[in-house]
């Protein structure tokens, strides 16, 4: 009955938030947050559209929070830190700060400061060296949780963009996550950020009417972490490596373009145009659809329908670290094959 309860405020917040778009949409241009550059390298729409996703996405998860309140006996402290992360994104969408550097301090600043108020207690990462270090020295554990959050937080920022892509990876995630803690306090959470993503996903999918923005991947990639983490905690008989798989696509996006822009003399902060999902909607759209918004959202279904098949195996071996481990590095090796080839066609055709 609670949940149904849920899903039917989901269905009101879809009206309220089409109210807010309908109504302020002309405002939006007056503060800059609508997306009009149709020739930087990450951009693949043709048409204004507003960066306004993160504010709904924040509005609706408050929303839900406080109503869920009143149904579920758990704490939800761990969405007050999601504003500041909405706060960080929104003056990057308004272009008050340009300076990747700048953005980076802020968000290390934010990301710590939640590490000390949550106390975030990860003992087991499937490798026993770096349990050592975790159990041992309280520096090293804020550096490598530190290290996990921005890593998929910044991974969230690359892929968002594309319509549906980050949303429908992210449900995907999620549902994963919901499934396995259905039974402990993290599933009303987990379940307040999904129905949220849909309403979302309403206004972005297949063609975007807005867009999550920095501000939305910058939340998205901030929870998706903390449940990510927090279920590895609650659920001692999965394998730690089995939530590197289920991250892969996030995590690996970022540590590859690092790599890639390091060895081409490019700085890691400034964006390419030779990310995967780039590379795809290129083929795509001048060797199948020539059409730039089928093409968008091709490249969101493709990559996310081929994460799924990826990453499916190892619901068999989830409790087996070494299996995980093999299939881990199985998965790199696949992305650097699939990577490189259309690569290599992409090159060819231009």
């Amino acid at each position: 009955m609670n949940y149904i309860i849920l899903l039917f405020l989901s269905f009101l917040l879809y009206w309220i938030n089409y109210f807010f778009f309908k109504k302020f949409h002309k405002f939006l241009d007056k503060i800059d947050i609508i997306d009009k550059n149709f020739v930087k390298p990450q951009s693949f729409h043709t048409s204004p559209t507003p960066r306004i996703g993160g504010f709904l996405l924040i509005f609706n998860i408050v929303f839900l929070c406080i109503f869920a309140k009143f149904f579920f006996n758990t704490n939800y402290y761990v969405f007050i830190f999601a504003v500041p992360f909405f706060f960080i994104g929104f003056i990057d969408d308004t272009k008050v700060i340009e300076n990747p550097k700048f953005r980076l301090i802020i968000l290390i600043s934010i990301i710590v400061t939640f590490l000390f108020f949550s106390n975030l207690n990860l003992e087991n990462t499937g490798f026993s060296l770096i349990n050592y270090f975790l159990s041992n020295y309280i520096l090293f554990k804020i550096i490598f949780l530190l290290f996990c959050f921005l890593t998929i937080i910044n991974g969230s920022n690359f892929i968002d963009g594309f319509n549906g892509l980050l949303t429908i990876h992210s449900l995907i995630i999620l549902m994963i996550l919901g499934f396995m803690n259905y039974d402990n306090d993290l599933f009303p959470k987990i379940l307040i950020v999904i129905l949220s993503l849909i309403i979302f996903l309403l206004f972005n999918f297949p063609k975007a009417k807005m867009f999550l923005g920095d501000s939305g991947a910058y939340i998205i990639g901030f929870l998706i972490s903390y449940f990510v983490i927090e279920t590895s905690i609650q659920n001692n008989n999965v394998s730690p490596i089995f939530f590197c798989i289920l991250l892969f696509y996030l995590f690996f996006e970022v540590l590859f373009s690092f790599c890639r822009k390091k060895l081409s003399n490019i700085s890691p902060l400034h964006p390419d145009k030779k990310h995967l999902h780039m590379v795809l909607f290129r083929i795509l759209n001048t060797k199948i659809f020539n059409n730039k918004l089928k093409s968008n959202y091709f490249t969101s279904v493709s990559i996310n329908i081929t994460y799924m098949v990826m990453i499916s195996p190892t619901f068999f071996i989830y409790d087996n670290g070494f299996l995980c481990k093999l299939y881990f590095i199985t998965l790199i090796c696949i992305y650097l094959l699939i990577y490189f080839n259309l690569r290599k066609y992409d090159k060819k055709e231009n």
